[in-house]
């Protein structure tokens, strides 16, 4: 069988990551206020520990982390029909890279649709997925986004 991979070995990527990204929104069990009301008494709001505000999960942000990197090993692996449900496999072919800036052998594993022939193709990959999040960590009521660009529901 012959493969067609979209990078080869000596080929130079750029390398897309992501992470947790957070907002701090308004405590809303407290009215903002840092207390609450219990019976006859005005005790520190749980929730947010008396700042009246608390960090909220908001997506994954992507970003750069790997620059102008050359390809030093390429994996294809070929899974047959009947085990890509047990291995969570979407598609019968996986191909995975290892860059020499983050080692060979024992580095970090690439997935191929995290590796991008150009900075500049990278960064527009970056800005369409960063686009689905709060445009800023303060923003009050955005919708939450999740990993893969779904809107989740406020309730965090």
């Amino acid at each position: 069988m012959n493969y067609t991979t979209k990078f080869n070995i000596g080929d130079h990527v750029w390398g897309v990551s992501d992470q947790d990204f957070q907002r701090i929104v308004k405590c809303k069990p407290c009215a903002n206020t840092g207390k609450i009301t219990i019976g006859d008494e005005r005790l520190i709001c749980p929730k947010c520990n008396g700042r009246s505000t608390h960090t909220q999960y908001a997506g994954r942000k992507h970003y750069i982390s790997t620059f102008d990197a050359e390809v030093g090993q390429v994996t294809v692996e070929h899974n047959d029909p009947q085990y890509r449900e047990y291995y969570n496999e979407q598609q019968p072919i996986k191909v995975e890279y290892m860059l020499t800036s983050t080692g060979v052998g024992s580095g970090q594993i690439w997935k191929e649709e995290n590796l991008f022939e150009s900075e500049k193709d990278a960064q527009a990959y970056c800005d369409k997925r960063n686009g689905l999040l709060p445009t800023d960590e303060t923003e009050h009521g955005a919708p939450l986004v999740g990993r893969f660009g779904e809107v989740l529901d406020g309730a965090a």
